[in-house]
């Protein structure tokens, strides 16, 4: 498969990233750096975020290059839902966070190009709350009915009305649904099922812009047959709110047995892949995207990931781990203890994906989801990752510094309740850090982990909240508005207990208000009025503002304040009454923030208009200037990274695209603040330019010139052409002819006389190749179904590669060099072959006729016409027909075999006629049963039950038998009289068998210390101790004995024991004297008993 290989080195983006991968502060602003020029349509690429969270309606501050000046054609997408953008140029966009958003990478779209950027770090909604965070601070359960066999959901405005809608998996339906959020406020969560069919049954959801048009689409996998091997894509095609609709296709993965679906940029080509786990191989399949913001298209060849080690894929989660702005892949094994977590380092380069090292971290457990995330506030992101049986969270640390990557070898665990499944992240108290939230398969309840690390330090509180049902899947993020993330999850179905419902719990955890500018005291001229106070966004409350703690103001979403010469000087404060309560009943929430301490006097200034001489050229020198200097007047400057200035016309040296963004200028008369204004201040960037057509040119002596073209052409720029570091030419595009003088890596230098900067591109192989000759070798006639050997004979440039295209007017072609085919049928065919260099040059063709004759038909069957097994088992294949010779791909001679092992198996056999003809024959092995057994409780007294539970087998046998209620249900009473270990076993819907066991307890004595051993025994046929008695061990069948004599030779054993033993030893009475028993109970053989019994005849 060709791809296009981009020549920006990897490491151009790298030291960017480093350079520009700096968190600014400045008062209400979230900066993202951009990097211009660097790949086909010179799509964003973030560099860095000035903060990693925010409330909702804050201004953010997206700066760096290449965006374009038109607000209309950027999209920037805070995960979910997409934010509203204020103001943009090419190196800044202001944009207000979102109420909807969720822990995902920001996504910067340019809808015209259809590609994007992604920021380095995930972004966190945080309101402003107060640590910690309780389970009174949620609302009742609310339940939305999605389709049968409810699996999993995901969060995504699909109609662009700002609120996140929930899209949903079904493995019991052949429609997903679409649940349209119509929350009318703040505490009203609602929603409208729209059924979207699909034709069959699926698993996983994601949600993910996946062709740049702005519009947030969907990836299922299938859900249905042991291969379930298809992908499905849902191009958003909705007209408007409330107009939700879809293209389908669909993508097939021949032999997978999909599982997980993820979206991200692997290469950062502005286009996201897909990447799909497989619980039948160890293989991540990753599709390249092919799509125009027209239409959604993926390479039909994937890229596959290989771990090592390992039999299947299963959990994943995609994230930057070094800080080089390439995703690296994490993911584990498909339900196997131990499962351990895999690290895939992201080797690509812009356009062209390539792996690295592969590291194996160590889990003893089976992982079923995994979560990346900046858990202790290091800046570094950390995984999680859930136990499904190991009731527990393993979080590894990350440890890595610079480009390393490196994680603490024994992770943290934490305990959650009993087999969770699902997890997600989000600030649930408002504090700004990652709280973590899970699901279980079998409780009817979610645990929440309210966050106390520190740097280094993992550290969470756990509470419970019950559940109507149980659950599987969790996602966190504001579905009311109000800014506050709530919690929603995939309510499933039980055996007996139907449920295929999206719940909510909504969160009504109080705000803690903040005031900015947060500047105090502050002495404020009469001229500088109205002075506008800002205070935390929360939709839907009140907002009380006080002055010297008395109301002055109250008004709902009334979050913004004037102070102004009739409230002058005092105190200013602001209290949020929310969740019932309202200016007239100030009930609920009523939070009030610390005081900003406001001094008005006397003053006034007119405008200094500040001004800059931007743009500036890198490495230049920023002059602020002031157009109108105020008489008396003094200036104090801020702006990005930490600048400050005073006087009228400060400068910075070295200017860099880091130090692009809003420059405040203080204007100070007197003691009092007089005005504040501000100026925009842009870089010249300088492109990453490249060279067109990026990948080595062939061309053949003799052949039409070709150019060589410079990416981006900018007129502001004079170009300098190099062969082997040679100059050859100026200008663009450079014409290169076909003789061998021409051969030679080519590179040009850009330089832009103005900034006194230049940058060379990466090189370009040109080969002047010589002609080709096409020829090969082939038998003139062969049978139908033989294997036929195709010799290549053709002669070409030894220096440049060469490719092969094979058609044997079958309908079936070849790339191989020498390849072997078969053909089915009976007939003339006319085999041609092309032989060419790189995109098709110096192409020469040959055409060979070839003479088919009839054979017999030859296959692979199986008597019963079954292709899947059992793991564990055994499939017969046979060939169909009589022939003289068999041989298997096995090595096997016969016209029958017996296989273990999935995979494809081949035969040659020799026909009466001599023809040696060729079968073939894939066969699949299907999953084992995963068996899921509970005990509740898991711990009783003697004489109590627990109720055991087992799912995922179509059919129960429970051992041991007797102390069940029915030990051929999935569900029997236990009424152990001691702690025992129960073990279930049957056959799946496929018909294969599964087990599972479990430990169930029962607390007090040992049942040892519960029986009476006889110490004496006198069997001589008067009547009274003719045999040994142990009192009670009759009731305790699981109670074996051991009796041996006084050399330590065993002369009887019995379990159960009946009270029989009567003195003899293989039917011969033993003489008298002293005996020694040991009495051992099942799961306590560690705590024998032991005596002697006295033999007297």
């Amino acid at each position: 498969m060709n791809r296009v290989t981009f020549s920006t080195p990897r490491c151009i983006y790298s030291i960017m990233k480093l350079l520009f991968n700096i968190i600014t502060k400045s008062t209400g602003v979230i900066v993202l750096v951009l990097l211009s020029g660097m790949l086909y349509a010179q799509q964003p690429v973030i560099l860095s975020v000035d903060k990693v969270s925010s409330s909702m309606s804050e201004t953010v501050t997206i700066k760096g290059s290449n965006f374009g000046t038109d607000p209309t054609k950027l999209v920037v997408y805070f995960g979910a839902v997409k934010g509203t953008i204020v103001t943009a140029s090419n190196q800044l966009i202001e944009v207000k966070v979102p109420a909807g958003t969720t822990y995902r990478d920001i996504a910067v779209t340019n809808i015209a190009t259809g590609l994007s950027g992604y920021s380095v770090n995930p972004f966190l909604l945080s309101f402003s709350g107060k640590h910690p965070f309780t389970t009174a601070d949620l609302s009742a359960q609310s339940d939305f009915d999605a389709e049968t066999g409810l699996y999993d959901h995901c969060l995504c405005d699909l109609d662009n009305d700002g609120k996140s809608d929930v899209a949903t998996a079904n493995n019991g339906a052949n429609n997903i649904t679409i649940l349209r959020n119509t929350s009318s406020g703040v505490g009203n969560i609602n929603f409208v099922k729209i059924p979207f069919a699909i034709g069959t049954k699926t698993l996983h959801v994601r949600c993910g812009d996946l062709n740049g048009d702005g519009k947030q689409d969907l990836v299922l996998t299938e859900g249905t047959s042991a291969f379930s091997d298809r992908v499905f894509i849902l191009q958003n095609i909705s007209s408007g709110v409330g107009n939700i609709n879809f293209n389908t296709t669909s993508i097939k993965l021949t032999g997978r047995k999909n599982t997980k679906v993820d979206i991200a940029d692997i290469d950062r080509n502005g286009k996201p892949e897909l990447l799909v786990t497989d619980q039948g191989s160890n293989t991540i399949s990753v599709l390249v995207n092919q799509s125009s913001v027209a239409s959604i298209a993926f390479d039909a060849t994937p890229f596959n990931i290989t771990i090592p080690s390992t039999a299947s894929t299963d959990g994943i989660s995609v994230e930057d781990l070094n800080g080089d702005s390439f995703p690296e892949i994490v993911t584990s094994q498909f339900q196997t203890s131990p499962s351990d977590l895999f690290i895939i380092k992201n080797n690509s380069t812009i356009g062209t994906i390539a792996i690295g090292t592969i590291t194996r971290l160590l889990i003893p457990k089976s992982v079923k989801r995994i979560r990346i995330g900046d858990l202790d506030n290091d800046g570094k992101k950390d995984i999680a990752a859930t136990l499904i049986f190991g009731d527990s969270i393993s979080i590894f640390l990350n440890q890595g510094s610079g480009s390393d990557i490196n994680f603490s070898s024994t992770p943290k665990r934490i305990s959650t309740q009993a087999n969770p499944w699902g997890l997600d992240f989000g600030d649930l108290d408002g504090d700004g850090k990652i709280d973590i939230v899970t699901a279980s398969i079998t409780q009817t309840e979610l645990a929440i982990f309210n966050n106390e690390s520190t740097p280094g330090n993992i550290s969470f509180v756990k509470q419970t909240v019950s559940t109507t049902y149980i659950t599987r899947h969790i996602r966190i993020g504001d579905l009311d508005g109000d800014g506050k993330p709530d919690i929603s999850f995939t309510s499933v179905d039980k055996t007996g207990v139907p449920a295929s419902k999206v719940s909510v719990f909504r969160n009504s955890h109080c705000v803690f208000p903040v005031i900015s500018p947060t500047e105090t005291p502050l002495t404020l001229c009469t001229g500088a009025l109205p002075y506008k106070l800002y205070a935390t966004v929360s939709n839907g409350a009140y907002y009380e503002w006080r002055k010297n703690g008395v109301a002055v103001s109250c008004g709902l979403n009334q979050n913004t304040f004037d102070v102004t010469s009739a409230t002058g000087t005092g105190i200013y404060t602001v209290k949020i009454i929310a969740e019932g309560g309202t200016c007239a009943s100030p009930t609920g929430c009523g939070e009030e923030s610390d005081g900003i301490n406001i001094t008005v006097v006397a003053g006034s200034a007119a405008l200094t208009n500040p001004a800059s001489n931007g743009p500036v050229c890198l490495g230049g020198e920023l002059k602020l200037t002031l157009g109108n200097n105020v008489a008396g007047a003094t200036y104090k400057w801020t702006g990005p990274e930490g600048f400050t200035a005073t006087g009228a016309a400060p400068t910075l040296s070295n200017f860099q695209l880091i130090n692009a963004g809003r420059y405040y200028v203080d204007v100070t008369v007197g003691s009092c603040l007089a005005r504040r204004e501000s100026v925009l201040v842009e870089a010249i960037d300088v492109p990453t330019f490249t060279i067109s057509p990026a990948d080595a040119l062939v061309l053949c002596q003799g052949a039409p010139s070709k150019d060589l073209n410079v990416v981006p052409n900018n007129p502001s720029y004079t170009y300098q052409w190099f062969k082997d570091g040679s100059p050859v030419g100026t200008g663009s595009p450079l014409t290169i002819t076909s003789v061998p003088a021409s051969s030679g890596s080519y590179t040009v230098k850009a330089s832009n006389v103005g900034c006194s900067v230049s940058e060379e591109t990466s090189p370009v192989q040109v080969n002047i190749a010589t002609s080709i000759t096409a020829a090969f070798t082939a038998p003139a006639t062969a049978c139908a179904n033989q294997k036929i050997k195709f010799t290549n004979q053709s002669t070409s440039d030894l220096s440049v590669a060469t490719v092969y295209k094979w058609n044997f007017d079958d309908g079936k072609t070849s790339t191989e060099k020498d390849p072997e085919h078969i053909f089915t049928s009976a007939g003339g065919y006319d085999v041609e072959l092309t032989v060419s260099y790189k995109d098709n040059a110096c192409a020469e063709t040959i055409i060979v006729p070839i003479t088919v004759t009839p054979a017999p038909a030859v296959s692979i069957t199986n008597p019963e016409n079954k292709y899947l097994f059992c793991e564990g088992a055994k499939l017969q294949l046979q060939v169909a027909g009589s022939f003289t010779t068999y041989t298997w791909s096995t090595g096997e001679t016969s016209s029958s075999i017996e296989v273990s092992t999935e995979g494809t198996y081949t035969v040659d056999v020799t026909a009466t006629n001599g023809c040696v003809l060729t079968a073939s024959r894939t066969v699949e092995t299907l999953p084992a049963p995963g068996v899921i057994i509970t005990a509740t409780p898991p711990q009783i007294n003697e004489g109590e039950t627990s109720q055991l539970e087992a799912s995922g087998l179509e059919n129960y046998t429970w051992e041991p038998s007797a102390t069940l209620s029915n030990a051929t249900i999935a569900n029997p009473v236990a009424t152990p009289l001691s702690s025992t270990t129960y073990k279930v076993t049957g056959l799946d819907a496929n018909g294969c068998e599964g087990t599972a066991s479990i430990d169930l307890k029962v607390a007090g004595d040992a049942t040892v210390n519960k029986l009476k051993p006889g110490n004496f025994i006198s069997p001589n046929n008067d009547g009274p101790n003719e045999l040994w008695v142990v009192e009670n061990i009759q009731t305790y069948p699981q109670c074996g004995i051991a009796i041996y004599d006084d050399k330590g030779v065993r002369v009887y054993e019995a379990k159960p024991y009946q009270n029989n033993w009567d003195g003899t030893f293989n039917g011969k009475r033993l003489p008298d004297g002293v005996y020694y028993y040991i009495i051992r109970c099942d799961g306590e053989e560690s705590v024998p008993r032991a005596g002697s019994i006295t033999l007297i005849r």
